[in-house]
């Protein structure tokens, strides 16, 4: 064993969470079913790239920013939002890592939280379905008796993107909106202070990077009602979201994710 693999697993063995890759695999099974309408495409994205890592070390995975960005194949910007946004919805936490032996910088540690119910956090819907099911298992094949353990979400990392409807970013604006609360009025308040914000930064970002940071503007909005009374929505929005574009700037600029 070399010794940054021994590092990771003294590492992984003082933060772990859990006992076995079953009782990982039922977590977040737990968590992307009862969070899914929290969460961004690109946040469930690098769920399961982070998954597929943690299947080695029981809950723990080792990776760099860049190296998420690279795997799912999303800008670093939208990788360290999505980070942030699983981390608000309790579903991993992020260590810095120094090496222990050798000293330096190593790969950031993420580990795996597991699913606990809140009270009115987040609402169980009976038709409720996974977008994918992300489900850890241990492989018994006499093949994979001397590999190292993966996900379903590896084994079946392949998405039929043909059959799959793709959502306005209008539409992504009402499935969270809605999930909060039914107003039509509000949908289009918010909705509208979106495209006045992005209205001359269209040439400057991709697209994706701004619908994604739009979406995580308003998830913050929203679960910010939750603890403090908030009488104007869409100003609050606007300022939570001109936070938003000027970090993306600051990025952009200094290459620096800040996370």
């Amino acid at each position: 064993m070399s010794n940054l693999n021994s590092e990771y697993v003294t590492l992984s063995k003082k933060y772990s969470q859990f006992k076995d890759i079953d009782s990982l695999n039922s977590s977040i099974r737990q968590h992307l079913y009862n969070k899914k309408h929290n969460l961004t495409k690109s946040a469930i994205t690098i769920y399961k790239v982070l998954a597929r890592f943690a299947a080695k070390y029981v809950g723990c995975a080792f990776l760099k920013i860049n190296s998420i960005a690279e795997i799912a194949e999303l800008s670093r910007s939208t990788v360290i939002r999505s980070l942030k946004l699983l981390e608000a919805l309790g579903m991993v936490t992020k260590h810095h890592m120094m090496r222990i032996k050798s000293g330096g910088h190593g790969a950031n540690l993420y580990v795996f939280q597991p699913f606990k119910k809140v009270s009115e956090e987040v609402k169980d819907t009976p038709n409720m379905e996974l977008r994918e099911k992300a489900e850890i298992k241990e492989k018994t094949s006499p093949e994979a008796q001397n590999s190292e353990p993966e996900t379903e979400i590896y084994q079946s990392n392949e998405i039929n993107i043909n059959k799959k409807r793709i959502w306005s970013p209008y539409e992504r604006f009402k499935s969270i909106c809605f999930s909060f609360v039914e107003d039509k009025k509000l949908l289009y308040q918010l909705y509208g202070v979106y495209l006045g914000q992005i209205k001359y930064l269209k040439d400057a970002y991709l697209e994706s990077e701004l619908v994604e940071t739009g979406l995580y503007a308003l998830r913050t909005a929203f679960m910010k009602t939750k603890k403090m009374n908030i009488k104007n929505l869409p100003g609050y929005f606007h300022g939570v979201f001109s936070k938003c574009l000027d970090q993306l700037y600051e990025e952009a600029m200094t290459g620096e994710g800040g996370w």
